[in-house]
């Protein structure tokens, strides 16, 4: 079994940037980070 939390200590700061062309001025971009999450996950082997 494992549990996990994602984005625990960054929730505001942009995780990418990139630019525009000519035809929007060379706009900067920002990609924020997803909300947190958590969940858990379970796994089970049969054989051997």
């Amino acid at each position: 079994m494992r549990v996990f939390v994602n984005n625990v200590f960054d929730e505001g700061n942009p995780c990418g940037t990139g630019t525009g062309n000519h035809t929007n001025f060379y706009r900067m971009t920002g990609a924020y980070l997803y909300p947190r999450y958590w969940g858990a996950n379970v796994q089970w082997v049969f054989g051997n």
